[in-house]
């Protein structure tokens, strides 16, 4: 399974089992500014949706029940359909009921419309392929619906959304932005055990060895396998500048 945004977006969490109120929540906030683009955890079929609906300005919510701009994706894990549910996303989708989307393919993005008071993503998950956006709070969440917590559904994902690097940034002994996202690339792509550093942004010997690692498992055994060449850098889902 993908992410539904870039990793670097998932950082800022605002709210998860429960509003600070205590009232049922179930679902994970992901603060991120309006425009980012969002996508398609797993391969599937779009049940439902809603577009159309403008941007609240920051701090100005519309209200309890208020429309949205929101995207329900009927996809599998572990074998078993689920829904994904991301809500308040800018207008312009870019799927209609009934599409057909691959992981990874971007649906939209990120927005401020509805009832809320700030850029962020809410994204939940149910067991089944549902077209209620709000099963998963049955019975305060206390049910055999709800999928929490959300990101475990894409927690072991082997790709990531595309993000940007500079091939010639990617050199070993120098530390930089690019070589971060290229670390977290590989850590997406189930590298991370050879990096117990996390993603530094210093390219040294745990670069090395994920890129290494990255290399073999796709059978590319040929050329330099301390650094990434285009290739990989693709396979890895990042863009080249």
């Amino acid at each position: 399974m993908s992410p539904p945004a870039d990793p670097h977006m998932l950082r800022r969490i605002t709210a998860t089992k429960r509003y600070s109120s205590g009232r049922a929540h179930f679902a994970y906030d992901f603060a991120m500014s309006i425009g980012t683009p969002l996508y398609a955890i797993g391969s599937g079929v779009i049940l439902d949706c809603n577009d159309g609906v403008p941007d609240q300005p920051r701090g100005r919510s519309a209200g309890p029940n208020s429309p949205s701009n929101w995207v329900l994706l009927g996809t599998t894990w572990k074998g078993k359909k689920i829904t994904v549910y991301y809500q308040h996303m800018t207008r312009g989708l870019r799927v209609k009921k009934g599409q057909k989307v691959r992981e990874g393919q971007r649906i939209g993005s990120s927005g401020n419309s509805g009832n809320t008071t700030g850029p962020h993503l809410h994204i939940a998950a149910s067991w089944g392929h549902r077209t209620s956006r709000y099963g998963y709070l049955a019975n305060g969440g206390d049910n055999n619906i709800v999928i929490f917590p959300t990101p475990k559904i894409w927690a072991d994902s082997k790709v990531v959304p595309s993000a940007t690097v500079k091939l010639s940034s990617l050199v070993p002994g120098h530390r930089n932005s690019h070589i971060r996202t290229y670390q977290q690339a590989l850590r997406a792509f189930g590298m991370a055990k050879h990096n117990p550093s996390g993603a530094t942004g210093y390219y040294g010997g745990e670069t090395k060895a994920m890129t290494r690692a990255a290399y073999h498992e796709l059978g590319w055994l040929s050329g330099d396998l301390d650094r990434p060449g285009r290739k990989l850098l693709a396979r890895l889902r990042l863009t080249v500048v």
